[in-house]
């Protein structure tokens, strides 16, 4: 679907009112290969300028141009979970709240190293390299990135992956894409990732309101956590001119008893947040849980504003 003129801002939202001004001619709906082809072909015929949105959220923007072509990738939603593989491939329009929905209602304890924001869409966290929450355990998402289908600018459809049957030049290209090259290669249609069956997991937010005190439990952090334990941290304000607090998301392999001993002093009776929500959680509901973080919610964003009962979130993309 190509759609010109006076666009919506639906068609070009990317959950950053800092970009607001620039926008393409043209918007680009696929919703097969064959359409991508198509839309290739007109940026070369036309000489237009040309940007790829992934269909979520992006802070910097990256997906847009003035005056030209940006193929939005949005319609194209599949996704197909294979239990004997462990694998699970999504079209490059996903975002990560489905895949997460999808491999919850397989087993509730399959995720993959993806999905620290619902919507970020896939692709674009995919080719930066990709941090989940579990990352500190099982690594970025294009470590268990395993196969791509990738069409190129001449209109050919490649599959990559690491396999050792793949030419130097295809090689260099499966490096490149994931987090090597900095930019755009072609057009990933979709991608195959690596399922983690995680077992217990706690997930939750620690919320500190003296900053002093949430800096020092930093300190901790800083110092070293087991490896099944991360944490994520963000300073807040609950309003313009408020005075700012401390929260962390955390996560853990386990149980809670065992992330209270992990992270140590910081539950000492000196450090000790105000609130604490760890709890044992399904990967999928606490994803959906953050929809307060989902620009696409809101349909307006440009500084989130977190009050102390909403969950701590930072954004490393």
């Amino acid at each position: 679907m190509l759609t010109s003129g006076s666009l919506s801002d639906e068609a070009i939202f990317i959950g950053n009112e800092l970009y607001s001004e620039r926008r393409p001619a043209y918007v680009f709906q696929p919703n097969t290969v064959t359409d991508i082809a198509s839309a290739l072909t007109m940026v070369k015929t036309r000489d237009l300028p040309f940007s790829i949105k992934c269909g979520g959220h992006s802070y910097a923007g990256y997906c847009l141009n003035d005056g030209g072509l940006m193929l939005d990738l949005s319609l194209m939603q599949g996704i197909e979970i294979d239990e004997d593989s462990m694998t699970v491939r999504a079209d490059c329009g996903v975002r990560w709240l489905s895949v997460c929905e999808a491999l919850a209602k397989v087993h509730p304890g399959y995720i993959v190293m993806g999905g620290i924001c619902p919507g970020v869409g896939t692709s674009g966290a995919v080719l930066g390299g990709g941090i989940n929450l579990m990352s500190r355990t099982f690594g970025l998402t294009i470590d268990s990135l395993q196969a791509v289908t990738m069409m190129t600018a001449g209109g050919d459809l490649l599959e990559l992956s690491g396999s050792d049957d793949l030419d130097d030049d295809l090689k260099d290209l499966w490096w490149a894409i994931r987090g090597g090259g900095g930019g755009n290669f072609g057009v990933v249609v979709s991608f195959t990732l690596g399922i983690f069956d995680v077992g217990p997991l706690v997930i939750g937010a620690l919320h500190w309101d003296d900053l002093a005190v949430f800096e020092e439990a930093i300190s901790v952090v800083n110092a070293g956590l087991p490896r099944d334990t991360a944490v994520d941290a963000v300073w807040i304000k609950s309003a313009p001119g408020a005075s700012t607090a401390g929260s962390m998301t955390v996560s853990h392999l386990g149980s809670v008893q065992g992330c209270e001993s992990g992270l140590g002093a910081m539950f000492s009776t000196r450090l000790a947040p105000a609130h604490s929500s760890l709890a044992p959680q399904v990967f999928a509901e606490w994803d959906e849980s953050n929809r307060v973080w989902d620009p696409f919610r809101t349909a307006r964003f440009s500084t989130t504003l977190a009050s102390s009962s909403a969950p701590a979130r930072s954004h490393p993309r």
